[in-house]
């Protein structure tokens, strides 16, 4: 196959610090939003937000130090980010500048948030996972998925499956 050829490098962050970068979205306005963790050792997941010139406009670090940048899920809208915190079912919303808007812990039977998206009419969408015993042992059963207006209203929930083990990723 092909070698796609490298148009640009940058690298960002302190020297003889661990600094990881998970993923990057196109940012709602105009730049790039990389999601990662800033230092591994003491800090929770963290937001850089670069403009068209890949220069960087804002750091954010928050959540929890020591809860890993995976346990994170971000959707861009067109006046912010959406997110999930995946093991704790908590979702939000972020400022076009990465502050914090809200929170809301669901209280549905949702055990685990895999994704978040945003939707066309303003809202989003989350899916899952359920999760019970069966024969001692921890298994997913069904997945999940649920649909909320720009409110953070519920609209609707699906599961599909049945007491088989499934996995959704």
């Amino acid at each position: 196959g092909n070698i796609p050829y490298q148009q640009f490098a940058y690298s960002y962050g302190v020297p003889a610090k661990e600094e990881v970068a998970f993923r990057i979205y196109d940012a709602p306005d105009v730049g790039y939003l990389i999601h990662g963790e800033a230092d591994l050792s003491n800090s929770g997941p963290s937001l850089v937000k670069l403009n068209d010139q890949y220069e960087i406009e804002w750091v954010k670090t928050f959540g929890t130090p020591g809860i890993k940048w995976w346990r994170y899920h971000f959707s861009p809208t067109t006046d912010g980010y959406y997110f999930a915190l995946s093991n704790d079912g908590v979702i939000g919303k972020l400022d076009l500048n990465g502050n914090m808007l809200w929170t809301k812990q669901i209280t549905t039977l949702v055990d685990k948030i895999d994704d978040i998206n945003t939707t066309p009419d303003g809202g989003f969408a989350i899916s899952g996972q359920i999760h019970s015993f069966l024969f001692g042992y921890y298994r997913v059963t069904d997945m999940y998925i649920a649909k909320y207006d720009e409110n953070v209203d519920e609209e609707w929930v699906k599961m599909y499956g049945n007491k088989l083990v499934q996995v959704w990723w």
